[in-house]
């Protein structure tokens, strides 16, 4: 199952003394928690079509017996694959976390 967090906010760092919403969640072993920059979900095909949130969930839901250490690596890759020979242009920041114990 995928559930997206609603809390959102500048990049850390940007602005000295901003203020974050928070939310908090209750994490298991065996769950994991995917943040990323939105380079991933507006990178563009060369049909001008963005990834989106839905491939994103979609994929998120199709590697979930992935190894936490693989599933960025192949997030990577499924990017470049729908970019084709377009290159990034924003950045592409994930950070996958899985609760071991």
């Amino acid at each position: 199952m995928v559930e997206p967090l609603s809390a959102r906010g500048l990049m850390l760092g940007i602005v000295p003394d901003a203020s974050y919403e928070e939310q908090s969640l209750t994490l298991e072993r065996g769950d994991r928690l995917c943040l990323y920059t939105d380079g991933v979900v507006e990178s563009r095909n060369v049909a001008k079509e963005s990834f989106g949130q839905e491939r994103l969930e979609r994929f998120l839901r199709e590697e979930a017996t992935a190894p936490a250490s693989e599933l960025v690596q192949r997030l990577v890759e499924r990017l470049q694959d729908f970019r084709s020979d377009l290159p990034a242009w924003d950045d592409l920041t994930i950070l996958v976390a899985e609760v071991t114990s």
